[in-house]
């Protein structure tokens, strides 16, 4: 090609101004970097016609808490599109033919089964189109997060639901609310079984049944569904099936107070049934710190003394294992007793002839447990010394209520050594080498008024 070039170009010169040209341009040639000869740099590959239409869900207001939603996905099977976290800048733009397996350690959030997405505002959302064949990296974009694009519903909160032990040839009905706190409803869907000789789900929607077949241990995996945002959560759930049933646990409490002893009723399946260990929240019961007593089969129950050591304020789950299976669990919400309902400052009126006290009380409703009867206690003092005492059994609470109690004095205008102190108790004994749990909490006129609007809301 050179030599051809020279000719032509060369009719016409003298032979030595040929080869002066031929000469200039090997010399030229020696000198260029050895990279003008290289191959070309990968190229990188651009936006795909799949990922020209994704954007963000600009209305927050249905999309999950601290997360996006990316729209405008293809529904395509022969391509998968995945995205990072949300990041403070974008990923580096891959090379056409990058193999996905080599940065899959980045790009983690699969948004063909689940587009919504951790980010925060101002990050940047990088996203690749992979082809489900080859597996190699066909399209590349990325979405800048703004304020608009953060979600603000509440989201779906896995319980950690404990799944009891069931019974061979018998079914178990479950649904989305054991399994999370659902503010908008929840959709199951997509339910496998490890072992379908052992057991399988029956799902409809909301609900489900596991059915027990044959005894022994196997999983049962499904997705969640948030009903308004469409957010996903996958569950997997141990399953033990045994021959007999399990046992049936209940409580007998009056009021459900930190500070004392749980006392649970067992029916147990078999006469010979003995609880082999205990769990509350987790962690496991000492033996000295529980007790079984067993019943008589057809005729009483058996029952489970937990100590008040073992249990805590809030939510105390308990789990009874045989054989190291869960064969029982009963969840109870446990509170101060003292955190049951407010109390306004005694208002005291020192009418002539005598001192009136009049006390209010609202009910906590966070703590909305204890409804049966109490005493309201009214004490007189003079000074630090206690004067009388009025007491006032009702049997049952209001969520809010007013009581007033009359003292005769005849010095009630002129001694100002005089006040008055309110009690609400349990039960109906205003003994005082014998007084139940106090149910109130003493606030100022200011704090009791807002307490009094939040049960007035809630009501």
């Amino acid at each position: 090609m050179l030599k051809g070039w020279f000719r032509v170009r060369a009719q016409g010169k003298s032979s030595f101004t040929v080869l002066s040209m031929m000469l200039a341009l090997v010399v030229a040639l020696s000198v260029l970097p050895s990279t003008a000869l290289a191959d070309p740099a990968p190229v990188s590959v651009s936006v795909s016609p799949n990922l020209s239409t994704v954007a963000l869900e600009t209305n927050r207001g249905i999309v999950t808490q601290d997360k996006v939603k990316v729209t405008g996905l293809i529904n395509s099977n022969s391509t998968i599109v995945w995205s990072n976290y949300g990041k403070a800048s974008a990923e580096t733009i891959p090379a056409v033919g990058t193999s996905f397996s080599t940065i899959s350690n980045i790009y983690t959030k699969n948004l063909n089964y689940n587009a919504f997405v951790p980010a925060a505002d101002g990050d940047i959302l990088s996203i690749v189109e992979v082809d489900a064949q080859s597996g190699e990296v066909l399209g590349y974009t990325n979405l800048p997060v703004g304020a608009i694009h953060i979600g603000t519903v509440a989201p779906m909160v896995d319980r950690n639901y404990v799944f009891p032990g069931i019974q061979a040839g018998y079914n178990q009905f479950l649904q989305g609310a054991n399994f999370y706190n659902t503010p908008n409803g929840v959709t199951l869907s997509n339910f496998i079984s490890s072992d379908t000789a052992i057991a399988f789900a029956s799902p409809n929607g909301w609900y489900f049944y596991i059915n027990g077949v044959s005894s022994g241990s196997a999983s049962i995996s499904f997705d969640a569904a948030d009903n308004l945002t469409g957010d996903k959560i996958r569950t997997t759930i141990p399953v033990s099936v045994v021959s007999n049933r399990q046992p049936y646990l209940n409580d007998n409490e009056e009021y459900y107070f930190t500070g004392k002893a749980l006392t649970l009723s067992v029916n147990p399946p078999t006469a010979q049934w003995v609880p082999d260990s205990i769990e509350v929240n987790g962690v496991a019961v000492p033996s000295e710190s529980y007790t079984y007593t067993p019943g008589v089969i057809g005729q009483s129950d058996g029952k489970i003394v937990l100590q008040a050591s073992v249990l805590s304020e809030g939510d105390n789950k308990i789990v009874v294992k045989t054989y190291d299976t869960i064969d029982g669990v009963y969840e109870i919400t446990l509170h101060q007793s003292q955190h049951s309902y407010y109390m306004s400052e005694p208002l005291i009126d020192r009418a002539s002839g005598g001192l009136n006290a009049t006390v209010k009380f609202v009910r906590n409703i966070e703590n909305n447990s204890y409804r049966d009867k109490s005493t309201v206690i009214f004490q007189l003092m003079n000074g630090d010394v206690p004067v009388d005492t009025v007491s006032v059994t009702t049997d049952r609470l209001n969520g809010y209520q007013t009581n007033r109690v009359h003292f005769n004095l005849a010095d009630a205008a002129t001694n100002p050594n005089y006040s008055v102190r309110a009690f609400l108790i349990t039960g109906d004994n205003a003994d005082p080498g014998n007084l139940g749990y106090n149910l109130v909490t003493e606030v100022n006129a200011t704090e009791f008024e807002q307490r009094y609007q939040e049960w007035r809301d809630w009501d």
